[in-house]
C-alpha cells in the first residue's frame, strides 16, 4: 500500500495527500509495490530552488519551498511545484534517475548543466502542467 506524510505549513493537506496518492497511480500504473512518499512544506529550500526531490527504488522525499530570494510563492505555485517533483520521484522510484539526480537511465549526464537539456527535467517539465491542470480544481471550493 503507498503512503504519503506530509509535514509543514500548507492547507489542504488532506487533499495534497489523496492528490499525491492518484499522482502516484496515474504516473506509474502499473507499479505493484509499496511506494513512501515523505512532502516537506518548509521555507526555503537549498540554492533557492521552488523545490527538489530525492529518493530511490521504494521511496522519495520532496521539498517544497514557501520563497526563494525574495519572492514568495502563491498556494497554486507550491502546488505546481509538487506536481514537478513528482514527476522527479516516479523517475527515482522506476530507477530512471538514480545517483544524485543526474544518472539518466544508467547514464551520468551530470556535464549536462543546461536544466533543458536534461532529459529528467523535460520530463518533468512537461508533466507538471498535465498533473497540476488534472489536480488544481481539487482545491477550489
Amino acid at each position: 500500500m503507498n503512503s504519503v506524510e506530509i509535514s509543514g505549513k500548507i492547507k489542504n493537506k488532506n487533499t495534497i495527500e489523496l492528490m499525491c496518492l492518484d499522482a502516484l497511480e496515474y504516473l506509474m500504473p502499473r507499479t505493484t509495490k509499496d511506494i513512501c512518499l515523505e512532502i516537506y512544506f518548509i521555507n526555503k529550500c537549498d540554492n533557492n530552488v521552488a523545490g527538489d526531490c530525492y529518493g530511490d527504488l521504494n521511496e522519495a522525499f520532496i521539498n517544497v519551498a514557501k520563497c526563494s530570494y525574495d519572492y514568495t510563492y502563491s498556494f497554486n505555485e507550491r502546488i505546481l511545484t509538487l506536481c514537478h517533483e513528482l514527476v522527479h520521484a516516479k523517475q527515482f522510484i522506476k530507477g530512471e534517475l538514480s545517483g544524485s539526480g543526474t544518472v539518466w537511465k544508467g547514464v551520468d549526464m551530470s556535464l549536462i548543466r543546461d536544466i533543458k537539456n536534461q532529459p529528467w527535467e523535460q520530463e518533468a517539465f512537461k508533466l507538471e502542467v498535465e498533473l497540476y491542470n488534472k489536480y488544481i480544481t481539487l482545491f477550489r471550493g
